[in-house]
C-alpha cells in the first residue's frame, strides 16, 4: 500500500476546515447585507432558491479544495488494489471527521449516516444489484450528508437568532448541493455517493430540493437514497412505526400512479423484514 496515498488523504483536513469556515463566512455576509429573501419570487420553486444559495455559497476556499481533490483522485486512483481502496475510503472518513472536531461544530448525524448506509445497501440487494456493488451502497449512505460539514456552523449560529425559520432551512438544505459538488471529486473511491448527496431530498412529486425532480428525472440510486434517508428520519426522529413508513410511501406513490413501482416493493419487503431487528428499541 502506498503511504503517499495516505498523506495525500490526511492532507485534505485543512483545505476543507478552510472552505468551511470561508462558507459560514460569507453566509453571514449574505444576510447582513439582506441579501436572502425568499419573499422577492414566491413563483419560484422552492428548490431553486436552495440551488441558488448553495451555488453562491461555492468560495475560492471550496472551489480551491474540489480542485485539490479531483488531482488527488486522479494521481492515486490508477496505483490502488482493492485493500488500497478500502483503506483509502476509511481515511477519508477520518479526515472528514478530524475537520469537524476542529471546527467544533456540532456534526450531529453519525449514527443517522451508518442507519442510511445500513438501510441503502439492503434496498439496492432486495433489487438484485450484485454483490460487489452493495458497498459503494452502504458507503453512499454514510455519506449522503457530508454537505452538513461546510453548513452546520452557520445554521447553529442562525439558530440563535431571531431570523426567518424559512431562511435558516434554506442554508441548512444546500448541505445536500454542496455535499453532491465535494463528493463528486472523489467519483473513483465512492462511485455512488454525489447521486446520494445531490438526491436523497428529492421527492418522485418534484416538490424535493435542490432540483425539485420527479420520479422520471430521479436515478435509482437518488430514489434509494430518499427511501434509505426518510425510513430512518421518520423512525427515529418521529417515532413513525414500520406500518406508518410503507403506508405513507404507499400513499404518496398511489397518488401519482405507481402503486407498482420496484423500488417501493424492494423499500416495503426491506422494512417487513428487517424493521424490528433495525430498530428493537422502538419497534412497535
Amino acid at each position: 500500500m502506498s503511504k503517499r496515498n495516505t498523506l495525500d488523504l490526511l492532507s485534505l483536513r485543512e483545505p476543507i476546515i478552510q472552505a468551511a469556515t470561508s462558507i459560514y463566512q460569507y453566509g453571514m455576509h449574505l444576510l447582513a447585507e439582506q441579501k436572502v429573501d425568499l419573499t422577492a419570487n414566491t413563483i419560484k420553486p422552492y428548490g431553486t432558491h436552495v440551488a441558488e444559495l448553495a451555488s453562491s455559497l461555492r468560495t475560492k476556499e471550496f472551489e480551491r479544495l474540489l480542485s485539490q481533490t479531483k488531482r488527488m483522485m486522479t494521481d492515486i486512483f490508477d496505483e490502488m488494489d482493492q485493500e488500497a481502496l478500502l483503506h483509502s475510503r476509511e481515511l477519508f472518513r477520518d479526515c472528514v471527521q478530524s475537520a469537524y472536531q476542529s471546527l467544533g461544530w456540532d456534526f450531529g448525524v453519525g449514527e443517522h449516516s451508518q442507519r442510511v448506509g445500513r438501510n441503502a445497501s439492503a434496498i439496492a440487494k432486495e433489487l438484485g444489484i450484485e454483490d460487489d456493488e452493495l458497498g459503494s451502497y452502504y458507503w453512499a449512505g454514510k455519506l449522503h450528508d457530508i454537505g452538513k460539514l461546510f453548513v452546520n456552523g452557520l445554521a447553529e449560529t442562525l439558530e440563535t437568532k431571531q431570523l426567518n425559520r424559512k431562511v435558516i432551512l434554506l442554508f441548512i438544505r444546500t448541505h445536500a448541493p454542496l455535499g453532491g459538488y465535494f463528493l463528486e471529486c472523489v467519483l473513483p473511491l465512492f462511485p455512488k455517493a454525489a447521486v446520494f448527496a445531490f438526491e436523497h431530498q428529492e421527492d418522485i412529486d418534484g416538490t424535493g430540493y435542490p432540483k425539485g425532480l420527479s420520479i422520471d428525472d430521479l436515478t435509482i440510486e437518488g430514489r434509494i437514497a430518499h427511501f434509505a434517508d426518510s425510513y430512518d428520519a421518520l423512525v427515529t426522529r418521529q417515532n413513525w412505526s414500520s406500518s406508518q413508513v410503507c403506508d405513507g410511501f404507499h400513499e404518496k406513490y398511489e397518488k401519482i400512479g405507481r402503486s407498482d413501482d420496484a423500488v417501493l416493493k424492494a423499500f416495503v419487503c426491506v422494512v417487513e423484514r428487517q424493521h424490528t431487528e433495525w430498530y428493537k428499541e422502538i419497534a412497535t
